[in-house]
C-alpha cells in the first residue's frame, strides 16, 4: 500500500499538533478499492483519561500511549457504512523516539497471534522535537505470524508536511465542492485550514492543556475573559427559548452588556445566597457569578452548587483575571453542579515581551454545548491567536517566576480595556478616517460580527469606526 503525500502530510501534522504527546486515527477509503485512500479521520487520544481512572491497569499516559476514544470509533464506522466506506489504516504519532513497530503496537493489533484487524495496515509517524520525521508501514504477514514493515524517509514527510504552510501560516488545502458538502454534513473532518474554520494547532494544544489542567473535557480559548463570558451569554440568549439571568457580580461591564444582550437580569448577593430551589429550567432561569475568590467560593458552596445540577440550572463562575502563578499539577476534580468556568488570563510586559498579552477561555463538561459554541466562534472572530497560544504555551509550561498571571488591577499590562495603548491606536485610526470615535477588536471578523449584532437590534446607532489588526 502508498500513502498519498496530502495524506501523510495530514498524518504528520496531527501528531505535531499533539506533541508531546501521541496521536491516533483513521484513514479512509471506498469500500470497492483496495487502494483508495482518501481522508484522514483524527480520533482522540483517552490514554490520559485511562490512566488517571486506573493507573495500575494503565501504567502509560498519552505521552507514550494512545488508546482511541471507542465512542469516536463507532460513530465513524457507523456513518462510513452507510456512506460505502470503510477505514483502511489506523495510524499513531511517536513523540521523539523515532517511527518503529513497538512490541506494544503489536500486541495491540494481534488477538490469541493472529490479525485483530484483518486487512488494516498501521501507520506510525515520528514527531521529532515538534516537527515531523520518518514513518513506517506495518502489514501482518499470516504466514510468518509477524508484520512486514516499509520504511519511509523523513524527507518526503518534510516535503509533504511543507504543503501546510510556516508556523502560524494557514494551510494550501484548496478543497473541492464535494469536499465542502461532505464537511458540512458531518462526513468528513477538517484538521487544519483558515483559522475561522479550524483552530490554529497552537490554540488546539493549548485549550488540551487548559482542560487537562481544569479537569474538565472542553476548552474554548478566546481573545479575553470579557469577550469568552459575552459570546457565551450570546449563545445561551439564542439557543433558549426563555432566558431570565440572575447574577452576583460587582463588575460593570456586565450590567453594561446585558442591554445589547437583551438579556432581562435580576442582581444578588453573595452574601446571602438564595435558596437554589427558587430557580427553574422551565422558567429559562441561568445563574452567573463572579466572586472575588473564585476557587474558595466553589469549595465552601459545593452543596449549593450541587442542588442547580439536579434543577438543570445552568450555572457560570466568572473571574476577570486568574491570580498567582499558572498551576503545574492537575487541580480538584470539576465541581459537581458547575456547568461553565470562564477565566481571564494575562502575561505581563517583560525583557522578551515588551507589550503584554490576554485570553480568556470557557471550560465545561457539556459536550453539545460546547460543540455549537465552538462552531458559532469560526464566524465570530474573538478566537485566541496562534501566537498568543503560543507564548502561554511556552511561558506557563516551566510555571517560573516570570509566568505568572496578573490580577484583573495590574496597570503594567497594555492589554487591559482602557490601556493608553488601545487609546493611541484608536485615536489615529479616527483621524485617518475623519470619525468620531472607534473600536479596536481581536480581528476583522470580530468586528464585522460586532456591526452585524447592532444593526439586528432594534435601537440603530450611529456609524462609528470599527477595525481588527
Amino acid at each position: 500500500m502508498q500513502i498519498p503525500a496530502h495524506i501523510l502530510a495530514e498524518c504528520h501534522a496531527h501528531g505535531v499538533a499533539a506533541y508531546p504527546e501521541e496521536t491516533c486515527g483513521f484513514i479512509v477509503g471506498n469500500l470497492d478499492d483496495t487502494e483508495s485512500l482518501e481522508t484522514v479521520y483524527p480520533m482522540r487520544n483517552i490514554m490520559n483519561e485511562m490512566h488517571r481512572e486506573d493507573p495500575e491497569q494503565f501504567p502509560r499516559t498519552g505521552r507514550d500511549g494512545y488508546m482511541i476514544d471507542p465512542r469516536e470509533h463507532m460513530k465513524l464506522e457507523r456513518s462510513l457504512k452507510k456512506a460505502g466506506k470503510q477505514i483502511k489504516v489506523i495510524y499513531h504519532s511517536h513523540p521523539d523516539v523515532g517511527a518503529y513497530f513497538s512490541e506494544k503496537d503489536k500486541e495491540d493489533a494481534l488477538w490469541n497471534g493472529n490479525a485483530r484487524y484483518p486487512g488494516i495496515t498501521f501507520l506510525v509517524c515520528a514527531t521529532n522535537k515538534g516537527k515531523p520525521g520518518d514513518a513506517i508501514l506495518a502489514d501482518f504477514n499470516a504466514n510468518e505470524g509477524d508484520f512486514d514493515i516499509i520504511e519511509i524517509p523523513a524527507n518526503t514527510a518534510e516535503e509533504s508536511y511543507g504543503l501546510l504552510g510556516g508556523t502560524f501560516g494557514i494551510s494550501g488545502i484548496l478543497p473541492t465542492l464535494d469536499f465542502i458538502h461532505e464537511w458540512k454534513n458531518g462526513q468528513r473532518e477538517v484538521e487544519y485550514g483558515y483559522f475561522r474554520f479550524v483552530p490554529p494547532k497552537q490554540v488546539i494544544k493549548f485549550q488540551q492543556q487548559l482542560a487537562v489542567r481544569h479537569q474538565s473535557r472542553h476548552a474554548l480559548a478566546f481573545s479575553s475573559g470579557r469577550a469568552a463570558l459575552l459570546e457565551l451569554l450570546s449563545y445561551l440568549q439564542d439557543s433558549r427559548p426563555l432566558t431570565k439571568l440572575n447574577f452576583a457580580s460587582s463588575a460593570t461591564f456586565i450590567t453594561d452588556a446585558l442591554p445589547s444582550l437583551e438579556i432581562s437580569a435580576l442582581h444578588f448577593n453573595l452574601n446571602e445566597l438564595p435558596a437554589a430551589e427558587k430557580f427553574s429550567a422551565k422558567e429559562g432561569d441561568l445563574i452567573l457569578i463572579a466572586p472575588e475568590d473564585l476557587q474558595n467560593f466553589v469549595s465552601e458552596n459545593a452543596e449549593w452548587l450541587e442542588k442547580f445540577k439536579r434543577l438543570r440550572v445552568p450555572v457560570i463562575v466568572y473571574e476577570e483575571a486568574a491570580s498567582g502563578s499558572w498551576p503545574t499539577d492537575v487541580q480538584l476534580a470539576w465541581p459537581n453542579g458547575l456547568t461553565y468556568r470562564i477565566t481571564g488570563f494575562d502575561l505581563p510586559e517583560s525583557h522578551d515581551l515588551p507589550s503584554g498579552i490576554a485570553g480568556g477561555v470557557i471550560l465545561s463538561n457539556n459536550d453539545r454545548q460546547m460543540a455549537e459554541l465552538s462552531e458559532l466562534r469560526k464566524r465570530r472572530g474573538a478566537i485566541l491567536s496562534a501566537r498568543n497560544a503560543a507564548l502561554f504555551c511556552e511561558k506557563f509550561a516551566g510555571n517560573t517566576e516570570d509566568t505568572k498571571m496578573n490580577s484583573g488591577n495590574s496597570s503594567g499590562v497594555a492589554t487591559e480595556p482602557g490601556c493608553v495603548h488601545e487609546e493611541a491606536v484608536t485615536k489615529q485610526l479616527c483621524a485617518w478616517e475623519n470619525a468620531a470615535s472607534g473600536l479596536l477588536f481581536p480581528s476583522g471578523m470580530a468586528a464585522i460580527m460586532a456591526v452585524l449584532t447592532l444593526l439586528q437590534k432594534r435601537e440603530k446607532a450611529r456609524w462609528r469606526g470599527v477595525w481588527g489588526p
